[in-house]
């Protein structure tokens, strides 16, 4: 089962963080049930139907075990059987209605406050299918007086707010402050989101624009331009990327915007660098090449900028990190799930990437990146094979037994 395209119309009142909503989901690839279809446990069903041709069904939701996933560990998860006439299909438009509140969830990363709304697919705020990507358009009934923002293309809409995305996307983001909460500054300014700490995050932002001119001179333009930051009122949870959208927590110590600027903005530069590396499948090991590419471009443009001993550090931290963790699985052996994928997809994988540099240089890294980014935005999906045939075809050597041996085997580094 695949998800193509999901219409979203949600109606949220901020006062008393309730959610109502209706997605309206296309399928293809049906098989004999509906099975594995995540959404918040405090979100309930109204009302499941399944709509082909002139016909509708009613589904009945039957809840199932959740499958053990760090990123979704909130969820429920729902199967719903299917009458004989729609089993086997090649397409299916389900309509899923349900309503309920979110004024928490893992991670403190999505709710619905009086006073600001944050929900991405952690929030599991519409019916959610473990895949790579869809399409999708949004319809929002919320307060007019406040700025809302989604990773789409805004479309004018009386008495409401509507966005269309037609690029697939990983997960629907929206963020949502009373105006006089919120940054006004979209002519002159990629921050949008919270202005509680506008002009600490501005000093940052004009070092950063400095940076993703040369990132775009070196793998070319992005499919999707018009890059924004949205800053969001939390310390917990991180960040993260959904199209050109870079949600971050605003509340940072203040060493962050001093002493430890260059790291913020070299994990901007990380966020950044989705714009390219995005095609992966999410649900198996092959994300690593993702997150290691973004993450070790970032570390390069830092090396541009701030200099070698800046970029020699990180790459000592990480080693250090690596190491302190212990014993740690082959990247192959596991998914963004697990609880060491981080380590492993971010900072070992980066250090793949560094053990490839120190044999060849810079040139024919940057190169390497270049091809293979250049291949993420042609190809609907990318995996470990194709960064190998990037990094061939560009060395003219083969690599493959070098990069897979560490891949399939446990971090070590040789003394």
């Amino acid at each position: 089962m695949k998800l193509d395209h999901l219409n979203l119309d949600v109606k949220i009142n901020p006062e008393d963080s309730s959610i109502t909503s209706i997605a309206l989901i296309n399928l293809s690839k049906i098989e004999s049930k509906l099975s594995g279809i995540l959404l918040n446990p405090d979100l309930l069903w109204e009302k499941v139907v399944a709509i082909h041709g002139n016909q509708e069904f009613q589904l009945e939701p039957v809840e199932i075990d959740v499958s053990e996933n760090i990123l979704y560990n909130v969820a429920k998860s729902w199967e719903f059987e299917l009458p004989s006439e729609l089993k086997n299909l090649d397409s299916l438009t389900v309509s899923f209605t349900y309503s309920g509140k979110i004024v928490d969830t893992t991670w403190n990363l999505n709710r619905i406050t009086s006073t600001e709304v944050e929900l991405a697919d952690y929030a599991l705020w519409y019916p959610y299918i473990n895949q790579a990507s869809f399409s999708f358009n949004l319809t929002l009934h919320a307060p007019e007086d406040w700025v809302w923002i989604s990773n789409a293309y805004s479309k004018p809409c009386k008495q409401c707010f509507k966005w269309r995305n037609p690029n697939p996307q990983i997960g629907i983001v929206l963020v949502g402050y009373p105006e006089n909460q919120a940054i006004q500054e979209k002519k002159r300014s990629i921050l949008q989101g919270s202005n509680k700490n506008y002009n600490k995050f501005r000093s940052l932002e004009i070092e950063f624009n400095k940076i993703i001119q040369k990132q775009i001179d070196w793998l070319g333009s992005p499919l999707q331009e018009n890059f924004s930051i949205v800053l969001v009122h939390r310390e917990k949870g991180g960040s993260y990327v959904r199209g050109n959208l870079m949600i971050y927590p605003e509340v940072l110590p203040e060493e962050y915007f001093t002493k430890f600027s260059k790291n913020v903005i070299t994990s901007w530069i990380h966020e950044y660098s989705h714009l390219w590396f995005n095609k992966s499948p999410t649900d198996n090991w092959h994300n690593w090449i993702d997150e290691s590419l973004a993450e070790y471009s970032a570390y390069l443009m830092a090396k541009d900028h701030f200099g070698e001993e800046f970029f020699e550090t990180i790459i000592k931290r990480r080693k250090e990190i690596v190491e302190e963790a212990g014993e740690l699985p082959p990247i192959n052996s596991i998914n963004r799930s697990h609880e060491k994928s981080y380590i492993l997809f971010y900072h070992w994988g980066a250090l793949i990437h560094e053990s490839i540099r120190e044999k060849i240089g810079d040139k024919l890294m940057k190169q390497i990146i270049r091809d293979f980014a250049q291949k993420s935005l042609e190809k609907e999906q990318v995996e470990t094979k194709d960064y190998v045939e990037s990094v061939n075809l560009i060395t003219k050597e083969d690599w493959e037994d070098f990069i897979y041996k560490k891949i399939f085997s446990p971090p070590e580094f040789k003394n």
